[in-house]
């Protein structure tokens, strides 16, 4: 249980690791050099898509990552319960991703994960800078 929970939190953390990579590399070569504003548009956006991705296959549905971390994380006798649900996990997913746009103007569970990868992404690019800024 806890070897499937490290194996699918690889997946995410690599995710992050590349996202902060990027920006790291991005943040050293601005603070050197003048990058032009699109070539620093794309660096940023492929680390945010990276942060997106990594916060989205860590919602605890069973197709994504997120639910064999929650399933490992958890005591036997809840992991019992939580797979329960493993066989409405896919039809949730796709209702979330296809079928909410349709009924609602926004779709919120994309909006808040939005969110979170744009605080996240701020929440990296602080740090690198802030490391950045101690050394250099």
């Amino acid at each position: 249980k806890k070897d499937m929970m490290f194996i699918a939190g690889a997946g995410p953390f690599m995710n992050f690791s590349v996202a902060f990579l990027i920006l790291a590399i991005q943040r050293t070569l601005d603070m050197k050099t003048s990058i032009s504003s699109d070539i620093l548009f794309i660096v940023q956006r492929a680390a945010l898509i990276s942060i997106f991705l990594a916060v989205f296959n860590l919602i605890p549905l069973h197709p994504l990552d997120g639910y064999s971390v929650v399933y490992g994380l958890l005591p036997n006798h809840l992991a019992r319960e939580f797979a329960k649900t493993e066989k409405y996990g896919f039809i949730i997913l796709m209702a979330v991703i296809f079928l909410l746009p349709w009924i609602l103007p926004m779709n919120p569970v994309m909006s808040i994960l939005g969110m979170l990868a744009v605080k996240t992404f701020n929440f990296m690019d602080g740090i690198i800078t802030f490391f950045l800024l101690r050394i250099g």
